[in-house]
């Protein structure tokens, strides 16, 4: 065996060790890659810039490669889309923004429910949903526009309940959040979107 091929004992150990060490090194460089991926999907989603989204988003296959050096979000993983304290999804964000009901944010949902429809429905650590978020917030177009994009999936009304009727850890619905809005103009539309698409959802506990 020749000494490039570590042929004594000693080499061994030193190959092992450089394999062992460039192993750890290149782990570490992931970690960095996917810190750095949910910064650029955190800063997308806050300033509703859906261009961005659907660049950091954009191929179609399982893994999404975003335009710096290994950095790569896995579309398919929640937590790799998961971006903030309390676990909020790129989605959570963008709908609980307070510019939410501006056309650059729907736009925004709609790219990332049209990469990652799983997210549509996701819970963060509270059991909170991005319809929870857009309710609780008072973003009546958000709201009726992940109405909308239930509606647009496979599933038809059966779906679009489901996503209605998911309760946070408190055991509590989107119509919930939208009972406590102050403004009572508002908490009253809010209520009446939710309503006239599932009239039992005050039914629920």
């Amino acid at each position: 065996m020749t000494s490039s091929a570590c042929a004594i004992n000693r080499e061994l150990i030193h190959c092992t060790s450089s394999s062992t060490h460039i192993h750890i090194m290149g782990s570490q460089n992931k970690m960095r890659a996917s810190e750095s991926a949910r910064e650029l999907l955190m800063m997308a989603a806050r300033e509703g810039d859906s261009a961005r989204l659907n660049h950091l988003l954009g191929n179609h296959d399982a893994t999404v490669v975003v335009p710096m050096p290994e950095v790569v979000v896995n579309i398919d993983d929640i937590d790799s889309l998961t971006i903030s304290r309390v676990e909020d999804s790129v989605l959570h964000v963008v709908a609980a923004s307070a510019r939410g009901d501006n056309a650059e944010f729907l736009e925004s949902a709609s790219v990332i429910h049209s990469k990652a429809k799983h997210l549509l429905d996701a819970s963060n650590s509270k059991g909170d949903t991005p319809l929870h978020c857009a309710a609780r917030a008072g973003r009546i177009k958000m709201v009726s526009h992940i109405i909308y994009l239930a509606t647009a999936e496979e599933g038809g009304d059966a779906r679009v309940k489901a996503v209605l009727r998911k309760q946070n850890k408190k055991g509590e619905t989107a119509l919930h959040e939208a009972l406590r809005l102050a403004d009572r103009k508002m908490a009253r539309a809010m209520v009446d979107t939710l309503m006239e698409v599932d009239a039992e959802l005050a039914r629920l506990p």
